[in-house]
């Protein structure tokens, strides 16, 4: 399958007489807010990418002020990870599949450190010749393979990372990755070597898959790194633990599903100062579709349900 990958050219640009410009974190924890950019969009289309495969749900992730972007191709083959000139289109590399391959359907994406010179993303457990699922960082600057490791390195031989974000701490001295084999683990890592620091069990895993991971941040009192999370449940279906060094613990979980048949695919994402949380979610047996929550003890502040 072959796909063609569109930028700067949307025709939904059309419709407005300005343009929006997305601001997002440097660690990879998601959307921080849009503000009006400073010049009329236009419907030019710049450039066009003719891609193996489609991009998965991990999207497109920009450094060097917008200079380059990143993403890992999607589909029934093994997944590559790009870096791309945001002016031209042109490659400046790409991971080679027979070498390193990422798994089909790995829709995970890639999180950038600059000032380290690495990016991390992880792999499905399709992924060859590895045989199962990695979490991996590459060198910026030519994509070769910095460290990896496998599921059986971190003692967790049937995991799958390759369908969930990477989180980096805000330090940037940590990778938190969600296991979506086991959504009860949360995998914590040395960002520099790769080396395993802690895993987290959490009591609210299991079935169905789809939980997802993230916003993190630096909670003002303790100082410490905070993860958010969010389960398809109807008991923990948000949750915050605390990174303390060697573990994490629970700091706190809220019961904001109300029917059985819950269906949580929204990312839970921070306001800009880091003091609320909003979750979004389907709507189907009653549930809010949206629900703001206190980041500091999980207090609820107000939800919206749908309605026709």
């Amino acid at each position: 399958m072959r796909r063609t990958l569109e930028v700067l050219g949307l025709s939904a640009l059309m419709s407005v007489a300005w343009s929006q410009t997305l601001h997002t974190t440097p660690h990879g924890e998601g959307m921080r807010g849009l503000a009006p950019a400073t010049r009329p969009a236009t419907p030019t289309l710049r450039w066009q990418k003719t891609l193996p495969l489609g991009i998965g749900h991990g999207s497109i992730t920009f450094s060097n002020g917008g200079q380059f972007l990143y993403f890992k191709t999607f589909g029934a083959g093994q997944g590559q990870v790009f870096k791309v000139n945001a002016a031209d289109g042109s490659t400046v590399w790409a991971t080679d599949p027979n070498e390193l391959g990422f798994g089909n359907f790995s829709y995970s994406g890639v999180t950038v450190d600059e000032a380290a010179g690495r990016v991390y993303t992880s792999a499905r457990g399709s992924a060859l010749p590895t045989g199962q699922s990695f979490i991996a960082a590459l060198d910026i600057t030519t994509g070769a393979t910095i460290w990896l490791r496998t599921a059986s390195d971190l003692g967790l031989s049937d995991a799958d990372f390759g369908r969930g974000n990477l989180l980096l701490s805000p330090d940037r001295t940590r990778l938190y990755v969600r296991d979506n084999a086991n959504p009860s683990h949360i995998v914590c890592l040395n960002a520099a070597n790769g080396n395993h620091l802690w895993t987290f069990t959490s009591p609210f895993g299991g079935p169905p898959p789809f939980q997802t991971l993230g916003p993190v941040w630096t909670d003002p009192v303790s100082g410490r790194t905070r993860i958010a999370f969010s389960n398809n449940a109807t008991t923990g279906s948000i949750v915050v633990i605390e990174d303390a060094g060697t573990t994490a613990n629970m700091v706190w979980s809220a019961d904001i599903a109300v029917g059985l048949n819950y269906r949580w695919w929204g990312n839970v994402v921070a306001s800009l100062d880091f003091r609320t949380l909003y979750a979004n979610s389907f709507w189907d047996e009653g549930n809010p579709v949206f629900t703001a929550l206190n980041a500091s003890d999980g207090q609820v502040l107000w939800q919206i349900f749908y309605s026709v």
